[in-house]
């Protein structure tokens, strides 16, 4: 797996051997990053980050800063070291959690303008992880929100709106953002 463009271009990104997780495909990513535009400056969250291929794609893409959230041993180790041989780490911080209530304990300096969310497949992790991004005050209305999921499972929160979707095979890119207008109580 390599980076897809910025100014760590081709580079390299290693991934955790085995089925411990499931890093973005590449056609995924491109898409993803082809959809936000220019991101230099913004904040990304890369959340159940796995090796960190998302997070890892922002920052050679100028993002300002990465709070990656995983919580196996051998993909936080994986992240490590991509961000060290990208040279990321100064502008990387790395939470061993576990989701979605590993969030509470989660200190950060300023909302994520983008958060990805990757959890794995059929787990009915999709919604208690916006539960608890909300919980936790780690989204805004400025803030993005992407999730990868199957056709399976769907992102269903009544203060988040829905507004664009893509298809690859069995797997969807959800977008989605705060309301701006409050549904009635």
């Amino acid at each position: 797996m390599r980076i897809i463009a910025g100014i760590k271009k081709n580079h390299k990104i290693l991934t955790p051997k085995g089925m411990t997780t499931r890093p973005a495909l590449a056609q995924v990513r491109e898409a993803i990053f082809s959809s936000l535009g220019n991101i230099e400056g913004k904040i990304f969250m890369d959340v159940f980050a796995g090796c960190g291929s998302l997070g890892l794609e922002a920052l050679s893409r100028e993002a300002s800063a990465c709070y990656f959230v995983e919580n196996n041993p051998k993909a936080v180790s994986c992240i490590i070291n991509n961000l060290e041989s990208l040279g990321f780490e100064k502008k990387a911080h790395i939470f061993k959690r576990t989701m979605p209530h590993g969030l509470k304990n989660i200190k950060i300096d300023r909302v994520p303008d983008v958060i990805f969310c990757d959890p794995p497949y059929d787990q009915d992790l999709i919604n208690r992880t916006i539960g608890g991004l909300l919980k936790y005050n780690f989204i805004d209305p400025k803030t993005l929100l992407i999730i990868e999921h199957t056709r399976r499972e769907n992102p269903e929160c009544e203060d988040l709106e829905l507004f664009k979707q893509k298809k690859f095979g069995q797997t969807l890119i959800s977008y989605l953002k705060l309301r701006s207008d409050p549904t009635p109580q």
